[in-house]
């Protein structure tokens, strides 16, 4: 296990030299960038400018520094993917169907879309996707689900906090389905060399 903080630059790249000095990894075939904080609610007008910069430190530069640290590994798998883990609340299109007071989460969100698709499409041999690691359709009506748990975040400390904001006891999608599902989705090979980063501020 390597340690890596999102806040500090250099981080990524010293984990990925242990990654190869001390445990002898010379290719990954998947990196998940599962490092996310969403530390605020409220509207935009009252989100401290502090907030945002935080959020985006960690949600879109942090990810973008674990996918320089990475790629020497990345580029030496045949098929290398490099997955981060998003949330609908990131949609521009969608917004109106995703209500939740989240500025400083829901933009940090979408700049780390926008430089996952810029990555995918400048390096021809890469597959990379953003991935709502729970619920991720956008629904017109989207607060008379809260009721029935159809809004599916997991059982996280973050998602737990998203389901309470929302008025829910708790997120309904469990750590175990979230995990068990992205892999279904990322890497069906089981000889996969995985490498799933998260920070410390999540669960």
């Amino acid at each position: 296990m390597v340690h890596i903080d999102n806040l500090s630059e250099g981080s990524a790249t010293d984990a990925v030299k242990d990654l190869q000095s001390k445990h002898g990894i010379t290719k990954l075939d998947v990196v998940i960038a599962n490092a996310g904080i969403s530390n605020f609610y409220g509207p935009a007008i009252s989100t401290p400018l502090s907030e945002v910069r935080n959020h985006f430190e960690v949600n879109a530069i942090g990810s973008l520094a674990l996918f320089q640290a990475t790629w020497p590994l990345l580029e030496a798998a045949p098929k290398p993917t490099f997955v981060v883990v998003s949330t609908g609340l990131a949609s521009i299109g969608d917004m109106d169907g995703f209500p939740m007071p989240v500025a400083a989460y829901g933009a940090s969100k979408a700049a780390i879309n926008y430089i996952t698709r810029k990555i995918h499409f400048e390096n021809p041999n890469l597959i990379a996707f953003p991935i709502s690691p729970g619920y991720e359709t956008p629904l017109r009506n989207f607060f008379e689900f809260y009721g029935n748990g159809s809004c599916r975040w997991v059982q996280t400390e973050m998602g737990n906090a998203g389901a309470s904001a929302a008025g829910m006891a708790e997120a309904p999608v469990t750590l175990r389905q979230s995990i068990d599902g992205i892999l279904m989705k990322v890497c069906p090979r089981p000889d996969f060399a995985i490498a799933s980063f998260h920070c410390k501020f999540c669960n």
